[in-house]
């Protein structure tokens, strides 16, 4: 990819080097403590308000809320989202 785009033309043979290091490093790094985008609620509440109630209910359980007997698809919605931020 950096040959065919002229990148490597560009930065040189070191600059690619170092490029593709920091891209490893980067690569290598976990990040699944870190905190979530700010806009990632709002977007999520987006895309379970389109689901179905029972494809919610499937989301539920994949993210371990605890339902109760009876519950709107609102409130459903709302469980979720408290759970994954």
């Amino acid at each position: 990819m950096l040959v065919r785009s002229g990148i490597v033309n560009q930065m040189g043979s070191e600059g690619a080097l170092e490029y593709l290091a920091a891209t490893s490093v980067y690569l290598a790094e976990d990040y699944t403590n870190a905190p979530f985008h700010p806009n990632r609620t709002k977007d999520e509440t987006k895309r379970l308000k389109r689901l179905s109630k029972s494809e919610l209910l499937v989301e539920a359980t994949q993210v371990g809320v605890v339902l109760p007997e009876k519950i709107t698809k609102e409130e459903l919605v709302q469980k979720i989202i408290q759970k994954i931020r």
